[in-house]
């Protein structure tokens, strides 16, 4: 297996579990700790994250190859500040 990020966290995920047909890991810029260092950072969505949403969107099997539903994502993204704002946030909430 190989893999950055979650398809990193995956592997090892998937390596505590010790199947016997695997036979190597590749992880690469993998958190050591996901409930502290990843999208959510002791259980609360870490905001400079809040793009990547939008970066993995563009790679969707559904967007690609669809030129209008691409557009919709790269329109997002580049108004992401006033997107980030209108999502219903709640203090204290980790959803």
């Amino acid at each position: 297996m190989v893999g950055s990020s979650y398809a990193a966290i995956t592997q090892i995920r998937t390596a505590l579990e010790a199947p016997p047909h695997l036979t190597a890991i590749w992880p690469d810029v993998v958190p050591t700790n996901v409930y502290h260092h990843q999208t959510r950072e002791g259980g609360a969505m870490q905001l400079h994250m809040f793009w990547a949403l939008y970066i993995h969107a563009a790679d969707a099997q559904e967007v690609q190859g669809e030129p209008a539903k691409q557009e919709d994502v790269w329109n997002d993204l580049r108004n992401l500040r006033q997107l980030f704002w209108e999502w219903p946030w709640h203090k204290a909430s980790s959803r």
